[in-house]
């Protein structure tokens, strides 16, 4: 029994010092979290939180203090829906109204007049639409001025095209150019007719 004394007071030692370690020693997450300045969480509550993180990502919300700290990210728990997730998403736009347009070409070479009938529409952020439509409205002028050149400056085989694109993209350029900020993703036609005599 003596022989054994030592080995069984340097096991214990040694699961002594195992479970200060344990206790003591901070997890690889905690110094993770310890440099960007966060504070750290005792092991069970990480657990915790990760476990209801995942729940949050599968049902669109968290359960509790979860749901009201990942509220915004994830819906806001299952009363939020996937409405209100979608509502804050940054891709997620919106249409404008752009107005009508009815505009008289002369084509010198053809000796030809085209009466261009069309409704512009177009695409902003909508994070940005309260920001789009402040400019749209003071530079609602420059922006019509703009339109009427590009239309006048064009020809029948840009009227004849399909997608009209050469024409969608001088005026999407030119519309962000008057706004002074890109705020206009894309532009489009929802009618567009012309006439030729």
């Amino acid at each position: 029994m003596s022989k054994l004394l030592p080995i069984i007071l340097v096991v214990v030692v040694l699961i002594g010092q195992g479970v200060v370690a344990f206790l003591f020693v901070p997890s690889a997450a905690e110094v993770a979290a310890a440099a960007n300045g966060e504070e750290a969480a005792p092991a069970e509550e990480e657990h915790e939180a990760a476990d209801a993180h995942g729940a949050a990502d599968a049902h669109g919300g968290g359960h509790g203090d979860e749901a009201a700290a990942h509220g915004d990210a994830h819906g806001g728990g299952h009363g939020g829906g996937h409405g209100d997730e979608h509502a804050a998403e940054p891709h997620e736009t919106t249409e404008v109204d752009l107005g009508g347009f009815k505009i008289t070409v002369f084509q010198p070479a053809a000796n030809t007049t085209l009466f261009v009938d069309f409704h512009l529409s177009g695409t902003v952020k909508t994070a940005q639409a309260g920001e789009f439509k402040h400019l749209y409205e003071a530079n609602q002028f420059k922006f019509r001025d703009q339109v009427n050149v590009i239309i006048r400056s064009s020809g029948m085989e840009d009227f004849t095209d399909a997608g009209l694109g050469l024409l969608k993209n001088q005026i999407l350029e030119k519309t962000n150019r008057a706004l002074g900020k890109p705020l206009l993703i894309s532009v489009a036609f929802p009618e567009f007719s012309f006439i030729e005599q």
